[in-house]
């Protein structure tokens, strides 16, 4: 699930979860509406906070294998191959 789809279904308001990253609500909403990307480590942080619902895949969805080479196997399984 995308950022912005997250927030909406668990009411969480952009400030709080940027409290919770320790980052600005205009940052998160800037991730939310896809003009940024979030760096590798609130990727990691962010999919944790969301308890894996908002994973690091769908947060950078071109180039989270240069970051994750160990999620390749995962995309594997998931695609069946």
């Amino acid at each position: 699930m995308d950022l912005r789809t997250y927030l909406t279904k668990v009411k969480h308001r952009q400030r709080e979860f940027a409290d919770s990253l320790g980052v600005t609500q205009g940052l998160i909403s800037q991730w939310a509406r896809g003009k940024a990307l979030p760096p590798p480590n609130r990727c990691v942080a962010i999919e944790r906070l969301t308890h894996g619902e908002v994973t690091r895949k769908e947060l950078r969805p071109v180039d989270w294998a240069e970051y994750w080479p160990e999620l390749e196997h995962t995309a594997q399984h998931e695609e069946g191959v």
